[in-house]
């Protein structure tokens, strides 16, 4: 069977964006009453695999893909460059050594950065630009023995999560020069294999990188640390948002709203679990950080909103009867926090609740019992992702 994309509605992926393009193309001519909506179908059935569609806005779009056989020894992918009007503008080609495969991947409003790594520590960093379609690539050798993951772009620089003989730190590779470094988690008094990098978050406008790590202090207490670094990875700031009460900070989002002023939020925990139970928010000034506010999840106005009313009424009749004995009601959610809004009468934040979600799957085992082999039938529940 020959293989094709339509880009209107072959892939739920493409549906959405190229219908959304496709109605603002014929946006002058509504009231003409014009019906047609432009559509394009690519043949796949070219000797490449491995196909994924990346969108730009009004740029347009890129189609990157790899040739299934090998090209003097080399993995070759291809990049077709489109542009708004779904017209191809450019392919472009990028060669890889045989044994490196994609293993990150970020795309900003501009350009597509990928990763290529092999078993070896030899990696190739490939830039694809949207608009012109050039591509660069900078080759080089990682540290011996380092794990990397979730890559992300800042000016020329990507950032990678690490961990070196024990020890995490961010890893930057200049995507224009190839130069790399290595940037410790350093807070004086203590020892950098004691932290733990969370995550890190890209400060756009203002070109810097919040680092958030964590130093587990007990079994269920940990204190926290966000460290600020200019766009070239060089420390500007420390901030420490430990406490000295029971309240763990689980997530940390980063926002700038004035010169050297900051807000820090997320969510907490006050039982160690990998959920969490309310929202946090404080600001900090200079090296100084202001008292921290806590926010039961219970405590929020329509935040039970999506839940049945039974359901609603339960919870209800709980905390009244923790509050009723001097306590306080804890629910653990899952929530993926964003970054803060800034409004003329506050702010804004926005955090996903997400849930596991299970399949039934059906297998059979045979067993053979006093010399009789009988074959059985079973049910098990197995983890789908989250929603």
């Amino acid at each position: 069977m020959q293989k094709s994309i339509s880009v209107l509605n072959h892939f739920k992926i493409l549906k959405k964006e190229f219908i959304t393009l496709s109605l603002f193309f014929l946006s002058f001519n509504l009231f003409s009453q014009v019906k047609s909506v432009k559509r394009l179908e690519i043949d796949l059935n070219d000797g490449y695999v491995k196909e994924s569609l990346h969108t730009f806005k009004e740029k347009g779009f890129i189609i990157s893909s790899m040739q299934q056989a090998l090209e003097d020894g080399n993995w070759v992918w291809k990049y077709d460059i489109y542009d708004k009007n779904l017209a191809l503008t450019k392919t472009e080609k990028v060669r890889v050594k045989r044994k490196e495969s994609k293993v990150e991947e970020f795309i900003d409003d501009n350009r597509i950065y990928t990763l290529y790594k092999g078993s070896s520590t030899d990696y190739s960093l490939v830039t694809v630009d949207a608009e012109t379609g050039d591509s660069r690539k900078v080759t080089g050798v990682l540290p011996k023995s380092i794990k990397i993951s979730d890559m992300a772009v800042l000016g020329d620089y990507a950032y990678f999560k690490s961990t070196l003989s024990g020890v995490d730190n961010l890893f930057s590779v200049n995507w224009k020069t190839g130069i790399q470094k290595q940037i410790l988690i350093v807070v004086e008094g203590i020892k950098p294999k004691l932290f733990k990098l969370q995550n890190f978050q890209l400060l756009k406008e203002s070109e810097e990188v919040m680092l958030f790590a964590q130093v587990k202090i007990s079994k269920v207490k940990f204190d926290t640390f966000i460290i600020r670094l200019n766009k070239e990875g060089v420390k500007s700031e420390t901030y420490n948002l430990s406490t000295t009460d029971d309240y763990n900070l689980m997530s940390v989002t980063s926002s700038k709203i004035g010169e050297k002023k900051y807000v820090f939020t997320g969510t907490y925990s006050k039982t160690n679990a990998y959920s969490s139970q309310g929202i946090y928010f404080c600001t900090a000034n200079g090296k100084n950080v202001g008292s921290i506010s806590y926010y039961n999840f219970l405590d929020l106005n329509n935040f039970n909103n999506n839940i049945s009313q039974k359901s609603k009424d339960k919870i209800e009749k709980k905390k009244d009867k923790a509050e009723s004995r001097g306590k306080e009601l804890l629910l653990n959610y899952n929530i993926a926090a964003h970054d803060i809004i800034l409004k003329e009468d506050g702010f804004i934040f926005i955090g996903e609740a997400f849930y596991p979600t299970y399949r039934t799957e059906m297998y059979t085992t045979t067993q053979t019992i006093n010399g009789v082999t009988t074959t059985v039938t079973r049910t098990r529940q197995v983890f789908d992702g989250f929603a």
